[in-house]
């Protein structure tokens, strides 16, 4: 008996296994669409606060902060900021916006992060009474202009040099100079000043056994202002040892006085009561009249030395020798000043590089040695950049770009102005106080400097009260100067 066949339907396997193969294996989730990127935060503003600070005296500090939202209005904490000022000269921020009083004026600091900006306003007020424009340290006397353009001297009065019209020895605190002048600068000498108006006239007073008042007169000794003769307009007018020299507004270079060294650079060694035109044709910026040294600076910088080189302070790479007309320093530097002292001489060149030259013994050029001289200019140890130097009797001393001062050399009786007693300082020391300084000058044994609010401070020798604090005690550290208005 035949076994019963088995029915077998291949169409419908196949479709089942079609339909398998499009729907997968029927247990798997759907896919989940990626989240989206949030938009990268980007600086749209800036929010400065305060909004305006003021300052009522120079080297203050305050705090600005700055607010940075992004385009969300949500605040970005760790977004740079980066501060600027308008005015260098007024106000300036550092890197976290704390902004410090610089000068007189008013100046916008900018808050910026990536192109968004805010701006907060400085203002630096400063009441100018009672304060001063300049200080000038003579040999044995100080010699001041106000910033009411008064005159004022203090110290030794010999020889008549305070211009008082007094014969009194000497003064503790500054004296008004006689005649009633607008004075915009006075310059001490050893045992004479002169001074110059603010019409550019000028004037002198003082011991005149040399000339050097410029009077037309070798005798007798002027207790008050007396013009000098020429009828010229200067620019600047500086005393020295015992001649003066000065530059007009046309840029012609003027010596008179004692010139016996040749310091008068007219070729010749005969000393003259009237102004004398130095020779080579030179168009000057400055002259600086030394003990019987002369040096100048050109309009094109060239620096220029005439008069005695007996420790090398002329800086041509000669001793013991007498130029009657300017020679040209060594080493080929172009000068923004030259300052001739007693028997050295330092300069400042474009590039703010301080050089000294010539005696050397109180370790008065500042290269780190206190032996020997040097003929030629070499560079003062520190690598500071300098915005003026100033050549005293056996001591220097300077101010760089950012206003700190600095004094090297001979240290006897506190003229480097820090507590030290070291009697020498071959490399420059900083001046203590902590002020902001715009200018520094010592000729003898006491040094001067004025600061960036027009303060008036000195140290030193003090016997004759060159010093100005109202004793006869030497400073070895800066005192302010006291003055008839302080009280």
């Amino acid at each position: 008996m035949a076994m019963p066949t088995t029915a077998y339907c291949p169409y419908s396997v196949l479709l089942l296994f079609v339909l398998l193969t499009a729907c997968g294996d029927g247990g798997s989730s759907p896919t989940t669409p990626p989240t989206p990127t949030p938009p990268i935060p980007v600086a749209t503003s800036v929010t400065v606060s305060p909004t305006s600070l003021s300052f009522t005296a120079i080297g203050e500090t305050q705090q600005l902060s700055a607010t940075v939202k992004d385009q969300n209005g949500a605040t970005m904490a760790s977004a740079t900021v980066m501060w600027s000022t308008s005015d260098l000269t007024v106000a300036t921020p550092s890197s976290s916006g704390l902004v410090k009083s610089v000068g007189v004026g008013t100046a916008t600091i900018t808050a910026a992060s990536g192109s968004a900006s805010a701006t907060g306003t400085v203002e630096v007020t400063l009441s100018t009474a009672g304060l001063w424009n300049s200080i000038n340290a003579g040999y044995f006397h100080t010699c001041g202009v106000t910033t009411e353009d008064a005159g004022y001297c203090w110290g030794d009065n010999y020889t008549g040099q305070l211009g008082t019209g007094s014969d009194t020895d000497f003064t503790i605190v500054p004296v008004e100079v006689s005649g009633g002048h607008t004075w915009t600068s006075i310059n001490g000498g050893a045992n004479h000043t002169c001074g110059m108006t603010t019409d550019g006239s000028g004037y002198c007073w003082g011991a005149n056994d040399g000339g050097q008042l410029g009077n037309g007169l070798t005798t007798d000794i002027s207790h008050g202002p007396d013009e000098i003769s020429g009828g010229h307009t200067w620019t600047s007018i500086n005393a020295g040892g015992s001649h003066t020299c000065g530059v007009t507004t046309d840029g012609g270079g003027y010596c008179w006085g004692d010139n016996s060294a040749g310091q008068l650079g007219n070729g010749s060694d005969t000393s003259s009561a009237v102004p004398v035109e130095a020779t080579g044709g030179h168009t000057w910026t400055s002259i600086y009249a030394g003990g019987g040294t002369t040096c100048g600076v050109t309009t094109d910088g060239g620096g220029y030395c005439w008069g005695t080189t007996f420790s090398g302070q002329l800086g041509n790479g000669l001793t013991n020798d007498i130029s009657h007309s300017p020679v040209e320093v060594s080493d080929g530097h172009t000068w923004t000043s030259i300052n001739a002292g007693i028997g050295h001489t330092c300069g400042v060149t474009t590039d703010g590089s301080g050089y000294c030259w010539g005696d050397n013994y109180g370790g008065q050029l500042g290269n780190g040695s206190d032996t020997g001289i040097s003929t030629v200019p070499v560079e003062v140890s520190g690598g500071y950049t300098w915005a003026s130097i100033n050549a005293g009797g056996s001591h220097t001393c300077g101010v760089t770009t950012d206003g700190s001062g600095y004094c090297w050399g001979l240290n006897v009786i506190g003229q480097l102005g820090n507590p030290s007693t070291t009697e020498i300082t071959t490399v420059p020391v900083e001046v203590s106080g902590g002020h902001v300084w715009t200018s520094s000058t010592g000729a003898g044994y006491h040094t001067c400097d004025l600061t960036a609010e027009g303060g008036g401070y000195c140290w030193g020798l003090n016997e004759t009260g060159q010093v100005g604090d109202g004793t006869i005690i030497s400073r070895y550290t800066p005192v302010k100067v006291v003055t008839p208005w302080d009280s």
